[in-house]
């Protein structure tokens, strides 16, 4: 992966888009002091996939919410976390 990141100069998510036919399970535990994915939690409170499944209020509003919040959050995740890895205009370390 260091190699792989070595080459980059700049990354960003432009763009985001979530969508699914049916899930099978759903279960989201994750225990993190993380800004992030605090804040992805707060967007997905406790539903079960029957929930998801219907294609009602919950379904949209999670879709929703995950499209428009997504991208912020997958780019504070890439400066906060894999920037400093990026060296496309320093010299390997091979």
């Amino acid at each position: 992966m260091k190699e792989v990141l070595m080459r980059f100069k700049d990354a960003s998510v432009k763009s985001f888009t979530l969508d699914f036919e049916s899930i099978s399970d759903f279960d989201l535990s994750f225990d993190s002091s993380s800004f992030v994915f605090r804040t992805l939690l707060r967007l997905v409170p406790n539903y079960s996939a029957d929930d998801f499944n219907t294609k009602g209020v919950i379904r949209k509003g999670f879709v929703t919410s995950m499209n428009r919040h997504a991208s912020a959050l997958l780019n504070y995740l890439i400066d906060a976390t894999l920037e400093h890895w990026f060296g496309a205009m320093c010299p390997s370390e091979k």
